[in-house]
């Protein structure tokens, strides 16, 4: 697990850091700016989940109010979009070396196939462009088959032979002449409106 405290006065939080900028002493020493870099990363990460957890538990115990507590100048969007991918996401499927951008990706998935990709992007390497698409062609796998599109809207006098294939919406009376035949295929839908 990354260690993200320090001491007072030393590591990240030091005299250079303010909420806009970190004023780099120029005195630092390559393992020290390296070490303050990969400290940075892993707040990054982690703050998106401690956000997300944080709003979760306020909305649950204080759903009248918990929203005061958010700061007019921060997008909405963004808090939401925390919240909803560390409540689908349990702390316990979390995978601290993947980033939080790739949980967001395997957020919607079945347990089952987040955790597959997520061990996937962690064993693997898989950056957020890799495991977006590997997430959505699990996702279409688990969709139910498309409603075919409608292939003709009938309406009115039916004057010569048809046959009807796919999806037919019939719109008010059909009137056939005496020498049409209607042919319906097999697995044709027809919908009357």
């Amino acid at each position: 697990m990354t260690e993200l405290s320090t001491s007072p006065g030393e590591g990240l939080f030091s005299a250079g850091c303010t909420p806009t900028a970190y004023q780099v002493d120029p005195q630092i020493s390559y393992d020290e700016w390296s070490s303050k870099v990969n400290l940075s990363i892993a707040m990054g990460d982690s703050v998106a989940w401690w956000i997300g957890d944080l709003i979760n538990y306020g909305e649950l115990h204080w759903p009248e109010i918990y929203t005061q507590a958010i700061p007019d100048n921060y997008q909405p969007a963004t808090l939401l979009d925390y919240a909803r991918v560390a409540r689908l996401i349990p702390p316990e499927d979390r995978q601290e070396s993947v980033c939080w951008s790739v949980h967001r990706e395997v957020a919607p998935l079945a347990p089952v196939d987040r955790i597959e990709l997520l061990d996937q992007a962690l064993d693997d390497g898989l950056g957020v462009r890799a495991i977006r698409e590997l997430a959505r062609e699990r996702r279409a796998e688990s969709l139910p088959p498309a409603e075919p599109k409608t292939k003709d809207i009938i309406s009115g006098d039916v004057a010569s032979d048809v046959a009807w294939s796919g999806t037919v919406v019939v719109e008010g009376p059909i009137i056939t002449s005496s020498s049409a035949t209607i042919t319906i295929e097999p697995g044709t839908r027809v919908h009357f409106v």
